[in-house]
């Protein structure tokens, strides 16, 4: 009842709900890495001991990805309460989730990423019999974090027998199928490298860097679900101004040649 909690988000829409309740609404659920790595990896462990008849909460600007996913674990939208930004809601029992690893570094059990990945794969994956695409991830549409030379790459990569995809075009379904067929992913760091989630263990998972920002997000990731990894520092834009987040550059005689590296490496 804090006056300044009041004020920052007021909440004029009150509902009080009978029976069982599991929260969907987790700080950063509305980032498509944290409800992949964090909201469902928690659901999923949490599944076997939740009441039959539970129902779920989820927020009312739920996303394609997050309304796909939930019906691949059978849960649809009739069992689910969609709570407005500017709701208070009440429930008789609210079942919730502790963290299953470390939300931030996108580590989770690895026996329940694999359960996930079984789940998603025969649900809505590929099932060919050999896994051997090779995929770019372009973060071109993207607003920060771009790789500002892409365009003078991809003719390298499309040599390479890479294709070029924009995860952010493309349905929950569509990333599942079209990773599960991957040999090779490769990508900036963000969140399109999550879907090496579907890739067949052993896939290999090539990140590229700005120098400014190198996470182990996708490291950390690729190792629990027994991928190969390897990285590419890109270099800094001269004159850009100082952002959180900046855009930069490859040399592409020197990307190229680690990239001709780690497809040969075994």
């Amino acid at each position: 009842s804090d006056p300044a909690y009041r004020n920052e988000w007021p909440l004029h829409i009150k509902k009080k709900l009978k029976g069982d309740w599991y929260a969907l609404m987790g700080h950063w659920g509305s980032n498509y890495n944290h409800w992949i790595v964090d909201e469902l990896p928690r659901l999923i462990s949490a599944l076997p001991y939740l009441p039959a008849d539970v129902r779920f909460i989820v927020s009312d600007d739920i996303a394609e990805y997050q309304t796909a996913s939930l019906n691949a674990l059978g849960i649809t939208q009739e069992r689910c309460f969609y709570q407005s930004s500017f709701g208070e809601t009440e429930v008789e029992r609210l079942w919730f989730a502790t963290p299953l690893g470390h939300s931030e570094h996108a580590t989770t059990a690895p026996d329940i990423a694999t359960k996930m990945r079984d789940i998603f794969v025969a649900k809505l994956g590929s099932q060919a019999h050999k896994k051997k695409r090779r995929i770019f991830i372009s973060r071109a549409n993207a607003k920060y974090r771009r790789l500002l030379n892409e365009e003078r790459l991809i003719p390298e990569l499309e040599r390479l027998g890479f294709e070029t995809k924009r995860c952010e075009e493309m349905t929950f379904a569509e990333q599942v199928r079209i990773f599960s067929e991957c040999a090779v992913v490769l990508a900036q760091h963000g969140a399109g490298l999550t879907n090496a989630l579907f890739a067949p263990a052993g896939c290999r998972v090539l990140e590229i860097h700005g120098p400014d920002v190198t996470r182990f997000h996708y490291w950390t990731l690729a190792c629990i679900l027994g991928h190969l990894y390897d990285c590419f520092v890109g270099d800094a834009l001269a004159g850009q101004p100082k952002t959180m987040e900046p855009d930069f550059t490859v040399d592409l005689s020197q990307f190229v040649s680690w990239l001709n590296k780690s497809l040969a490496a075994d």
